[in-house]
Formats: C-alpha cells, sequence, structure tokens
C-alpha cells in the first residue's frame, strides 16, 4: 500500500461498521496470533483510533507513523478490515449481540 493513501481507498467497508470499536478486529483474527492482535488494537487504542471509522478514515502513513504501530501493524488491520466485510456473519453476530464487543455509539 502507498504511505500516503487513505486507509478506506484500499480496504473494503461499510458505513455501517465504522461505529464498531477496534476491538472487534479480534473476531476475524483467526490464523493471527492473537497476543499480536492485542498489541495491534492497544496501539491503536493509544494513537486514539477507537473505532473502524478512525482506521477507516485515516490515511496510511499516520498509521504507519502511530507509536508502537509500523507497516506490519497496517498489513495486518487491513487484512482483518478485508476479512469483517468478506465475512458479514461476523459483523451480524457483532451488531445482533452475539459477540461479546461493545458497540460504541455517536
Amino acid at each position: 500500500m502507498e504511505k500516503s493513501v487513505i486507509v478506506k481507498k484500499v480496504v473494503l467497508s461499510q458505513e455501517a461498521f465504522y461505529y464498531l470499536p477496534i476491538q472487534c478486529l479480534k473476531e476475524a483474527a483467526g490464523e493471527y496470533n492473537s497476543r499480536s492482535i492485542s498489541r495491534i488494537i492497544n496501539a491503536l487504542k493509544e494513537n486514539g483510533y477507537d473505532t473502524f471509522g478512525d482506521v477507516i478514515d485515516a490515511t496510511s502513513l499516520d498509521l504507519i507513523n502511530s507509536r508502537n504501530f509500523g507497516p506490519r501493524g497496517l498489513e495486518i488491520v487491513t487484512s482483518l478490515l478485508d476479512q469483517m466485510y468478506e465475512q458479514p456473519e461476523l459483523i451480524s453476530k457483532i451488531l445482533n449481540g452475539g459477540i461479546s464487543c461493545r458497540i460504541k455509539s455517536e
């Protein structure tokens, strides 16, 4: 991914999950080490990225330059966001309360 690209231009997403808290990425993280995902989520939260929308509206350069995040974090997050888009049943479970990640209200 080019470093100056807005993430939503390269990641498939729906506005319906822009308000989901970033920790819901764990639901798509099957193949990744849960400790690595936790570190990535913590780094995002520490840098003010609390929702999917915060990440999707950011530039890749902003994310890469975030403390404790870097290029590998960006690669994993964009992969997980794509996976969430491709598996709408994960979003349905989250929105219907079947998965325990709190939805942030406006």
